[in-house]
């Protein structure tokens, strides 16, 4: 089995949906739960995997990728934001079948979470989202300020170029 299809079958069986709410926010029949709509915001993404994303939320909702908020997002139940403009009044009121927005990442600053919650829209975040990369991230930086690697690199460049034959 794929790596990725493991992992979201793992999830599958940790996340719990009640049919009550998948129900409670349809707009037609029940049985039929393709109705529900995920988006996923993600500028600078055009060709996002969504495997994962896909696997774990096939049996409720459709999943869709969107570099750029629209009309079509804006018919989502549910967003799920990462590396996307600001979610602010202009866009939290074109969301009319919403009632959740996650960000993917660490701080919510990006979404009017006052508006959202007075328009009945629950926001949530990921405050584990990439700690580890970002402070190997971090050490990286340091480590190049103290050993200068950086100017190492671009003083060595400087030279082969100066010593290399040309024709």
């Amino acid at each position: 089995m794929h790596k990725t299809m493991k992992i979201a079958a793992k999830l599958k069986q940790q996340v719990s949906i009640r049919p009550s709410t998948i129900a409670s926010y349809s707009t037609t029949s029940a049985s039929n739960s393709k109705q529900l709509k995920t988006a996923i915001l993600s500028k600078g993404s055009p060709n996002m995997d969504l495997t994962l994303e896909k696997a774990i939320l096939s049996s409720i909702s459709t999943v869709n990728h969107y570099e750029d908020f629209n009309s079509e997002a804006a018919n989502a139940h549910a967003i799920i934001s990462w590396r996307v403009p600001a979610l602010r009044k202009l866009e939290l009121e074109q969301l009319h079948r919403c009632v959740v927005i996650s960000r993917v990442g660490v701080g919510v600053d990006s979404v009017d979470i006052k508006l959202a919650g007075e328009l009945g829209i629950r926001v949530n975040n990921i405050p584990a989202y990439g700690t580890e990369e970002v402070a190997d991230h971090a050490m990286t930086h340091i480590l190049n300020l103290y050993r200068k690697f950086s100017v190492a690199f671009v003083l060595s460049k400087e030279r082969t170029d100066r010593l290399s034959v040309k024709k």
